[in-house]
Formats: C-alpha cells, sequence, structure tokens
C-alpha cells in the first residue's frame, strides 16, 4: 500500500481479510491427469475442433522453431491438432500443416460449430508483410478461415484488426453470432479490456467495450463463454 497507494485492489484485499484462504482448494469433483502429448515446451489453449483438440505449443516443429522469442526463450508458437480418444485421452499431435502457421505466433483458438470456421490469434502477419505500427510493434491480431474434414480454407483478416493495437483472443457464442475478444485499443478502462461484436449480414458490427463491471483499470484477458451464455 506504501508502494501503490493508490491502488483500489490493493486496499480491496486489506479490507476483505482473509479471502483468498477461505477458498475451498480442491471439491473432490475432478481428477487430473497429465496429457501425454505435452512437451517440455509452452502447450496450452485447447479448443474442440471437429473431434478433434487444437492448441497452440512452442515445440520444435515447423514455421517459427528455429527462432527464439526473447520474453520465453522458446520457439515462435504454431497450432497443432490432436486426437480424441474414447477415455478422452489425447494421442497423435500433428502440426496445422497450412498457411495458418506463420514464422511468428499462433494461438488461442475458436471454434463456431455452425459455420465450420476457426478464429485464432496470431501476430499481425498476413501474405509475407508485417503489419507494424508506428511504434515498430507486431501486434496481436484474428484471422480466420473455413475448417472442414480437417481442411482449412483461405486465411482472412478479422475487420476490426488495426496495426497500431492488439486484438486478440477470441471466444464464440454458442450460435456464432457474437464474438469476444481482448485488445488494448484506445479508449478503454485499463491496460487490455475486454470486448464483443456481433455478425452482421455482412461481416461484423462496431466493436462494443464490455464496461466497468468487467473491464478494471489492470488487464483482462482470455475470454471464454459457454453454452448456456456464461462468459
Amino acid at each position: 500500500m506504501k508502494m501503490k497507494p493508490d491502488d483500489q485492489y490493493i486496499a480491496k484485499y486489506l479490507t476483505t481479510g482473509n479471502w483468498a484462504h477461505e477458498i475451498v482448494r480442491d471439491s473432490g469433483r475432478f481428477v487430473i491427469t497429465n496429457s501425454k502429448i505435452n512437451s517440455r515446451y509452452s502447450d496450452f489453449a485447447p479448443c474442440f475442433v471437429e473431434g478433434k483438440v487444437m492448441f497452440s505449443s512452442a515445440r520444435k516443429q515447423g514455421k517459427g522453431s528455429k527462432k527464439k522469442y526473447s520474453w520465453t526463450d522458446q520457439s515462435y508458437l504454431n497450432l497443432y491438432t490432436a486426437d480424441v480418444l474414447k477415455d478422452s485421452t489425447l494421442h497423435n499431435v500433428a502440426i496445422v500443416d497450412s498457411e495458418a502457421n506463420s514464422r511468428f505466433h499462433e494461438g488461442t483458438v475458436a471454434y463456431d460449430y455452425l459455420n465450420k470456421q476457426i478464429y485464432f490469434t496470431r501476430n499481425n502477419y498476413h501474405k509475407g508483410e508485417k503489419n507494424k505500427g508506428d511504434d515498430g510493434q507486431l501486434n496481436l491480431a484474428i484471422f480466420y478461415a473455413s475448417y472442414e474434414n480437417g481442411e482449412l480454407g483461405k486465411l482472412r483478416e478479422f475487420p476490426h484488426n488495426n496495426e497500431e493495437f492488439s486484438v486478440g483472443h477470441p471466444a464464440l457464442s454458442a450460435d456464432g453470432n457474437t464474438l469476444y475478444f481482448t485488445s488494448d485499443m484506445p479508449g478503454g478502462h485499463g491496460g487490455t479490456d475486454l470486448y464483443k461484436v456481433t455478425r452482421a449480414t455482412e461481416g461484423w458490427n462496431k466493436p462494443e467495450n464490455l464496461g466497468p463491471e468487467i473491464n478494471t483499470p489492470n488487464d483482462e484477458m482470455f475470454p471464454f463463454i459457454d453454452e448456456s451464455g456464461t462468459l
């Protein structure tokens, strides 16, 4: 508090007692098993796609694997799939062999079951061009493509991408008509905020900030919405 007297979260923590210690740590409802497909590198952000799991990994395979990302000292992230067996274990990892994977980062996938499309985050790099902002940064952007029978169609840019700020980490409502994402675009409540955008007759409407009840002066990231509409 002495270091950051204006931080409302420190103040809230100090006035609410031992709330963190009162949380039930393990309800016993689930058994956690370490998947055999994990590597010694980063493996994360799984998404069910057509009976498989698509995920991001820094394992040394494909484009970007020969370059090290300075923040993690690992390779750049690529998209992979794994088969889901009858006992729910994962098997047979394969890199997504298409233009979806570049020599920069690819991450966090969302799948539109109705329209058979995947949406995913990558550095704003398309058709061999780095779309850098005025500050020289290669920000995040959302790309999408049709995905049926394991085949990825033509890669397209999300219309609200911008070279000057990041747009990423998509999550889709069950009907595919609302897309939630993270951005540090100007006018937000904090560093990164959550936004939503609804589908138009053609394309997408204007993004809407989810407001101060969701967004804070700090960072909100990685939205997920379930089939019941709970964000």
